[in-house]
Formats: C-alpha cells, sequence, structure tokens
C-alpha cells in the first residue's frame, strides 16, 4: 500500500503542478467539490509559522483514507537560495507527510513541516516564496484514490 500511495503521489503531483502552472491566474486556496480528496490552506498563515511547525492544510476525503502531502518550490528559487540540485524548470521538495489516516467526511488539520535543510535555508535567507503543495489519497475502504493541490505565496509577518 505505502509503495503504490508513494507511486501515486509522484505521478499525481507533475500532473497536478502541470495543470497549477497552466493557469493564468492561481485561485488561492481552493478546493474540489466533486473530488475523492479535498484540501485548503489558509491565505494567513506566514513562513514563520511553517518554520515552528504551525502551517497547515485542512484535507477531508469522501471515504476513511490514508494520504501523503508534500511543498515544493519552483527549481529557480531553490538555485537562489543556494540548495545544492536544483534545476530550472524543475519542482524542488521543502517537506512531506506520509501515512497520515483520515476519517471521512471530516475536515482534518495535518501540520506541514520543513525538512532539516529547507528550514536552514529558509530562516537564514528570510524572504517569501510561492509554495506549492500536492495531496495524494487512498481509500481504506475502497480502490477509490485521488488528488488535491494549491499554490501560493508564503510571507514573513510584518513588524
Amino acid at each position: 500500500m505505502r509503495g503504490h500511495l508513494k507511486l501515486c503521489l509522484l505521478g499525481g503531483i507533475v500532473a497536478a503542478l502541470a495543470a497549477l502552472a497552466a493557469l493564468a491566474a492561481p485561485a488561492p486556496a481552493a478546493d474540489n467539490p466533486n473530488g475523492f480528496v479535498r484540501n485548503r490552506v489558509s491565505l494567513h498563515q506566514t513562513m514563520a509559522d511553517m518554520l515552528k511547525g504551525r502551517f497547515y492544510e485542512e484535507i477531508k476525503c469522501a471515504e476513511n483514507c490514508l494520504m501523503a502531502t508534500r511543498l515544493v518550490i519552483s527549481g529557480e528559487e531553490a538555485a537562489h537560495m543556494g540548495f545544492a540540485g536544483a534545476k530550472a524548470g524543475r519542482w524542488f521538495e521543502i517537506g512531506r507527510r506520509e501515512d497520515v489516516a483520515l476519517k471521512a467526511g471530516v475536515w482534518t488539520k495535518v501540520y506541514l513541516r520543513l525538512n532539516a535543510k529547507a528550514a536552514a535555508h529558509i530562516r537564514a535567507e528570510q524572504v517569501s516564496l510561492h509554495i506549492a503543495g500536492q495531496v495524494v489519497a487512498s481509500s481504506k475502504e475502497s480502490g477509490r484514490h485521488g488528488w488535491a493541490s494549491w499554490i501560493r505565496t508564503c510571507a514573513w509577518p510584518r513588524a
């Protein structure tokens, strides 16, 4: 099950982010009411919230499910910040959560953490970032699965 979920996560992320890139003006923190999995992100969360482990997305599945999510920034932003291996035109992962169980029909806060390297770079740079997130979920009850995504600018709080 975990291998299938990871494969779905990677495949779904590519498709979701390609679709997001095609949009002229990304919609802020919207979700798909017809999907198996839905998500939303508050626009009031900041980079400081993310560094302190208080950044979250709310997720709801149509059935009891197992979900995974990851945070990415553009390769250009990652390269500018000095991340090794960052390439223009490719997404660069800065955080991930896996194997989170959700109850059917209930909005659940899932806290997102940066990986250690990303947290150190972002803390040192203190720049606002365009962050994309994508959720992949598989039903615990049937063969259903789905994905949902979001993209937004995450700023530093004003003093």
